[in-house]
């Protein structure tokens, strides 16, 4: 019985070895979500939604008090390149 025993554990041993591989590799393949989801499911749903609002509402009131570069600058003749004759007209330095 022994003997019978141990033949199918050398058997199979090559089957069991790929199947841990598999396992520890996906394992290891997984880890970043795994990480990630665990930081969420601790923080908690309620507290990250609300840490979103107070986020966006804070960029809305930045966005609001420091406007983007371009629209301080008065509208342009249509397009924002400037022409060769507009180049021409304003004097170098």
């Amino acid at each position: 019985m022994f003997l019978l025993k141990f033949l199918w554990f050398v058997f199979t041993l090559p089957i069991r070895l790929g199947l841990f591989a598999i396992g520890v590799a996906f394992w290891v393949l997984t880890l970043p979500l795994r990480i990630v989801f665990g930081v969420l499911g601790l923080v908690g749903m309620g507290r990250l939604a609300q840490l979103a609002i107070v986020g966006a509402v804070g960029y809305f009131f930045y966005r609001l008090v420091n406007p983007e570069p371009e629209d301080l600058l008065p509208p342009g003749p249509g397009s924002s390149a400037p022409t060769a004759a507009d180049l021409n007209r304003v004097p170098s330095t």
